[in-house]
């Protein structure tokens, strides 16, 4: 008898032993926080394995079979075509909310922040023209448009998308009184140019592209500076219509700075978005086999870009008391302009008065 309480006895802990086993492997499959269905993010989980439950192949959430992680839009060319698309029919509406605006989205136009119904947005725009940049690596675009009917505009438009919603959208507006400023004649133009995909053995990259436009700003101030101009390209400012090397300021008269880059490498085009001698401003540089075919800009003007005659004194600086503290005036054609950057004198005009610290009138033929 003894013999058998003690086999009844080993028994009995040999099955306490299975069920706790039994208990963990059921664990470990079922409805805890790991396993198959356990808390992971992603269908691969963070780690474990069956029978440790510390992540697994779950798909997100701690119930049976969880409901995914949280992870965000990404970004994609049918993302931000669809964008530039919503852009149209936003401007055509006078509706920002066409857009597929954040809840935080911010808008800039001109270098100032006016709220989605002011601006641009006040009125229904009948658009003659646009023209998308689409740059999947920064997730932005950018759109040249034209407006020709009624108040005549060329625009600029940059959306940033976060998380497949439109974050900010920044604005270049020109109209009457901005620098060359012509929308028929852009219109005209920027319709008759080749802007057809690049094939890719003719592509830049995104450093080339960049960099061309960066020796084409920088060669203002330096002229030892090679831009890789191609034999006939040609530089669309509204009236001014011609070659890109011809038309360009004097050494030391304009610096081009904030330069934010986007680049579309499907049409070999890179567009900064700057300030031009301080005012809001926009060039975009198209590049093939190598060499610059393209240049657009739009440059704004508050209130005039009206140039001073001929041999006269640059316009006051941004800022400065008499012109002696910004950027001087854009020499025309023909003249020298006395208010260079940082030293200029008695400016003779511009936002803010006779030379006194407004914006001076922009005296140049080129950009």
């Amino acid at each position: 008898m003894k013999g058998v309480a003690r086999f009844l006895v080993s028994l009995g802990a040999v099955a306490l032993a299975c069920a706790a086993a039994c208990s963990s492997s059921n664990n470990s499959h079922g409805n805890g926080s790991g396993g198959i269905s356990g808390s992971g993010g992603s269908t691969n989980g963070t780690g474990g394995n069956l029978s440790n439950g510390s992540g697994g192949l779950g798909s997100g959430g701690s119930g049976n079979t969880g409901s995914g992680g949280s992870g965000t839009v990404a970004c994609s060319r049918d993302l931000l075509v669809a964008a530039t698309q919503n852009l149209a029919q936003a401007l055509g509406a006078a509706d920002a909310t066409k857009l597929p605006l954040a809840s935080n989205a911010t808008y800039h136009e001109n270098l100032e922040t006016p709220s989605f119904t002011q601006g641009i947005w006040a009125n229904p725009l009948k658009i003659a023209h646009q023209r998308d940049f689409i740059d999947v690596d920064m997730c932005q675009t950018y759109s040249e448009i034209v407006v020709t009917d009624d108040h005549a505009y060329v625009l600029g438009f940059r959306l940033t998308l976060s998380g497949g919603k439109v974050s900010d959208v920044t604005a270049l507006v020109a109209d009457d009184g901005d620098f060359h400023f012509d929308a028929t004649a852009f219109l005209a133009a920027t319709t008759a140019e080749d802007w057809s995909v690049v094939p890719e053995q003719n592509r830049p990259t995104r450093d080339q592209v960049t960099a061309a436009g960066d020796a084409y700003f920088n060669s203002f101030n330096d002229t030892s500076i090679q831009v890789p101009y191609g034999p006939n390209c040609t530089r669309l400012e509204g009236t001014a219509d011609g070659p890109c090397s011809e038309g360009l300021p004097p050494p030391g008269r304009v610096m081009v700075t904030d330069r934010q880059v986007l680049v579309d490498l499907s049409l070999g085009t890179a567009v900064s978005i700057d300030r031009f001698r301080g005012l809001p401003d926009s060039h975009l540089f198209r590049m093939v086999s190598g060499e610059i075919t393209s240049i657009h800009a739009v440059i704004i003007c508050d209130p005039t870009c009206t140039p001073p005659a001929t041999g006269g004194a640059g316009g006051g600086g941004m800022g400065g008391n008499a012109g002696s503290g910004g950027a001087g005036g854009m020499p025309s054609s023909g003249g020298v302009g006395a208010g260079g950057i940082g030293g200029g004198s008695a400016g003779a005009g511009g936002k803010g008065g006779a030379g006194n610290g407004g914006r001076g009138g922009m005296a140049g033929s080129g950009s």
